[in-house]
């Protein structure tokens, strides 16, 4: 079957009103990593799986993980919020100016109880409002004294920030909310007050749900992310509904799959945390999966949300088998939305992937103007583009399974990247060895056979993965992480360093892929990296 009838074969598959139903489900929930909330999510999930007849596996893994053992970053701790406001001083009484009965968001997720009165100030103590806010930038914020911080963004809607303190660290004691730019602006040099009532408990829970369809050694792995605070409907209850309609368009090929030896499996979530997890838990196997795909925020109504849909590529020489497939359908179903297939870029699950060596891409819409805010709702999702892309997903994967390593040759050529015909230039020798490589790595592992070992040379014994600023601040790299939080092109050019570093074990295949997309990252800077791959580098916990 052609592309174009398997794209009208998995249509009739997709119930887009059911999609939309349980995005819409989700958009209720205060999905916050570590909460009760997010494994309400997943239940709600698992239950619709359940009636579907698609088989699945549900973990709830409660307490510390132990990830930062093995990872840049951490579990949260279980948090619940009872209140959390702004209030200003107005002709001796206090008048409340924004809480969270209006939303949640405006407690900063994971902060501590407690109250604060005093004048606000910009970076300043006694209270301080922030423009932005990082775990580096909270934890430098202790260290000169605040009493309490009030973040804010420029934006529309008030803007949600994590803060999710480690397990292993003493908890905070300085209450941290968010709040509209206007009202933090407006009433710098004021007498404010900031309250957050909440209260850690030690058993956090992490939800992995794994979804399969088919039987298999080799594995296509489909990641979306189900965290995120209430309404969070674009990102990423949009994504967590795409997936469930493309498993369930694909319910009506499983033998096709299983006579291929292949598995379609998907991991619904907790952003990077769970798809971790499930890695360590042996949930997820990087050595048998063909290509993966993070689905994150998808089927907006982009002239409302000012983006475009993207599909961001695995970098070379990590080739993925779905991406030249993909790009071809998306570019024929979804011309008007659909932008181009992009160079690779990090912040969901695919990262996660690609540092374990496994080639991975994301899909998704960007910008969004309601990102992260209060304002991401329903009403920006459009039913028929929820339809449509999970129709396009789930046609891309019936012809990758079908001639996987056709896909990968033949597709490559014509659409994702122009630039492998040319051998002479650095890309393009890093597409010859992504082909050669992807092309025995399929082979073997559709035959049951571990990956072979890669041409290209290799220096790095692989410990850690995804050094991030709150674990290189809580390491003792405190000024690099306040200078990436200035500067967050600047930290992103060191994270995908040490991604692709990761996920290729070679300094200088990450060091010619940055160089070709034009990124710079300091020699003492890819130092810190290697330093963190390889172990060298762990937090200080005393």
């Amino acid at each position: 079957m052609s592309l174009e009838e398997l794209y009208h074969s998995a249509l009739r598959g997709v119930d887009e009103l059911r999609g939309f139903e349980l995005l819409a489900s989700l958009s209720r929930l205060h999905r916050l990593q570590g909460s009760d909330e997010i494994v309400v999510a997943a239940e709600h999930v698992a239950q619709l799986f359940d009636e579907l007849g698609i088989e699945y596996r549900f973990e709830n893994l409660q307490g510390p993980l132990g990830l930062h053992e093995y990872w840049g970053f951490w579990e949260p701790r279980g948090w619940v919020l009872s209140h959390a406001s702004l209030e200003a001083r107005d002709s001796g009484r206090w008048r409340t100016i924004v809480s969270s009965e209006e939303t949640p968001i405006v407690a900063i997720a994971g902060s501590p109880p407690g109250s604060a009165e005093g004048v606000l100030r910009l970076g300043e103590a006694p209270i301080a409002a922030v423009n932005g806010f990082s775990q580096a930038l909270y934890y430098s914020m202790l260290e000169e004294g605040v009493a309490a911080v009030v973040a804010f963004h420029l934006g529309p809607g008030i803007r949600y920030w994590g803060l999710y303190p480690p397990h292993f660290l003493s908890p905070p004691s300085v209450p941290a909310i968010s709040v509209p730019g206007r009202d933090a602006l407006s009433l710098v040099g004021e007498k404010v007050r900031v309250s957050v009532e909440s209260s850690y408990n030690t058993l956090s829970k992490t939800p992995i749900l794994r979804a399969q369809i088919g039987e298999g050694n080799a594995a296509i792995t489909l990641v979306s992310h189900i965290c995120h605070p209430r309404p969070g409907s674009h990102d990423n209850a949009s994504g967590v509904a795409v997936l469930v309609e493309t498993l369930a368009s694909l319910t009506r090929f499983a033998k096709d799959f299983t006579e291929k030896g292949v598995r379609v499996e998907a991991l619904i979530v907790p952003e990077w945390t769970g798809t971790a997890a499930a890695h360590i838990y042996e949930l997820l196997v990087p050595a048998q999966i063909l290509g993966g795909l993070s689905v994150d925020m998808v089927a907006a109504r982009l002239s409302e949300t000012s983006g475009i849909l993207r599909l961001v590529r695995s970098p070379p020489p990590l080739l993925n088998v779905l991406d030249p497939v993909l790009d071809t359908v998306l570019s024929l179903k979804d011309r008007e939305n659909y932008g181009s297939s992009t160079p690779y870029e990090p912040g969901s699950d695919h990262d996660i992937l690609l540092s374990l060596g496994a080639p991975a891409s994301m899909l998704n819409e960007w910008p969004d103007r309601f990102y992260h805010t209060n304002l991401d709702t329903p009403d920006h999702i459009s039913v028929n583009r929820l339809k449509s892309i999970s129709s396009s997903l789930a046609a891309s994967i019936l012809y990758t399974v079908k001639k996987p390593v056709e896909a990968l040759v033949e597709k490559l050529r014509n659409s994702t990247y122009p630039q492998a015909i040319d051998d002479s230039t650095e890309y393009g020798k890093l597409i010859g060895y992504g082909l050669e490589y992807g092309s025995a790595r399929l082979k073997r592992i559709l035959r049951g056979e571990e990956p072979p070992a890669p041409s290209w040379p290799r220096d790095l014994e692989v410990k850690k993965r995804l050094p991030t600023q709150g674990y290189l601040y809580l390491s003792g790299y405190k000024e690099l992480a306040k200078e990436f939080t200035k500067n967050r092109k600047r930290y992103e050019a060191f994270l995908i360093y040490s991604i692709v570093a990761s996920g290729t074990e070679s300094t200088s295949i990450a060091e010619k892929f940055l160089r070709i997309m034009g990124i710079d990252v300091s020699d003492r800077e890819k130092s810190i990296a290697r330093k963190f791959i390889e172990g060298e580098i762990s937090l200080r916990t005393g």
